[in-house]
C-alpha cells in the first residue's frame, strides 16, 4: 500500500507579517506574533499516488515533511532550480509554485508547469 504525500500548507512570513499590520521593510516586527500566527494558520493537505496537485507559493509555504523518506524529483528541462534546492535539508522538502504529479509509486514527485498568475488590482489576500 502506497503512502499518501502530507503537505504542510501556511501563509509565508511576510504575508502574516503584512496582514497584521507590520512594515515588513522595517525592523519593528514582532517576530513571535508572527510566528504564533503563522503557525496558528497552518493546513495540511493529503496527495495520494497518482493525483496531481497545485502549489500557490505567492502566499503559502509548502513543505513536506518526509520523517526520513526519501522523495524523487522528477528532471524537468524548465525548472532545473526546483531540483538543486528540493531538499533543504533531511527531513524537510520546500515546493515552489506549480502544478505537480505525485507518482503511483509513492516517492517520485513530478513538477509539470509553472502557475500563471494573472496581474490583480489589489494585492492583499
Amino acid at each position: 500500500m502506497q503512502q499518501s504525500l502530507l503537505i504542510e500548507i501556511k501563509p509565508c512570513y511576510s504575508e502574516m507579517a503584512r496582514s497584521l499590520g507590520y512594515d515588513t521593510e522595517g525592523v519593528e516586527i514582532n517576530d513571535d506574533h508572527v510566528l504564533v500566527e503563522q503557525g496558528s494558520n497552518t493546513d495540511f493537505i493529503e496527495i495520494k499516488p497518482g493525483e496531481r496537485f497545485k502549489i500557490d507559493t505567492d502566499k503559502v509555504e509548502a513543505v513536506i515533511l518526509t520523517n526520513g523518506k526519501k522523495y524523487k524529483p522528477l528532471r524537468n528541462s524548465e525548472y532545473q532550480a526546483f531540483f538543486e534546492s528540493f531538499y533543504d535539508s533531511d527531513d524537510i522538502v520546500t515546493l515552489k509554485s506549480g502544478e505537480y504529479l505525485f507518482h503511483e509509486d509513492g516517492t517520485t514527485i513530478e513538477f509539470l508547469n509553472f502557475l500563471q498568475y494573472e496581474e490583480e488590482e489589489d494585492s492583499s489576500f
